[in-house]
């Protein structure tokens, strides 16, 4: 949305407009997983906001930790197809070598495996989750099972099959109570 009087000199023409108002469609922005050639290290996050400003992010993916081994390279930006999403899970093909980039907010929760394998998972360009992938096709699986999620999974069921024993306990007493009196 922009007014009249404003201008946005970087933007292409309106796609629709409306007297005052107009609407832009962004060509630039980029898909939900992609792969990226080259990878950079820096770990602090003002000075990652940096490199992505001046890199191109279909180019260079910035992580906060070394990854395991050496990062692939020799690739070219490839666009990954979303196969499955839900909230808990993200099922992506894609095709290396490179560095994955999913448009998903990275947390600790987040556990992924390329081709059945576990793999481990890297905070990206400061929000985003990435992971090394090797050369050829892959089938890359992400899953969201903070380790909390599970604890207090755990504790629930605990927890009801404690009040099921209490009940069951104060009925046997109640029954064998009624029966004497």
């Amino acid at each position: 949305y922009k007014r009249q009087d404003q201008a946005l000199p970087q933007w292409p023409p309106p796609i629709w407009r409306d007297g005052s108002l107009q609407v832009y469609e962004n060509n630039q922005v980029l898909p939900l997983a992609f792969v990226a050639p080259a990878v950079v290290l820096e770990p602090d996050d003002a000075a990652a906001l940096g490199l992505l400003q001046t890199q191109e992010p279909t180019q260079v993916a910035v992580v906060h930790e070394p990854p395991d081994g050496l990062a692939p390279t020799g690739g070219i930006y490839r666009v990954g197809q979303v196969t499955k999403r839900t909230p808990n899970l993200i099922e992506v093909e894609a095709e290396g070598p490179g560095w994955l980039v999913l448009g998903e907010v990275w947390s600790p929760g987040w556990q992924a495996d390329v081709d059945g394998t576990p793999t481990r998972l890297l905070r990206t360009d400061v929000t985003f989750c990435g992971l090394a992938l090797p050369t050829g096709s892959h089938t890359v699986t992400l899953k969201y099972a903070p380790t909390g999620w599970i604890w207090g999974r755990w504790i629930s069921l605990g927890t009801v099959i404690g009040m099921l024993d209490a009940t069951c306990l104060a009925l046997r007493r109640r029954r064998r109570g009624g029966g004497h009196g």
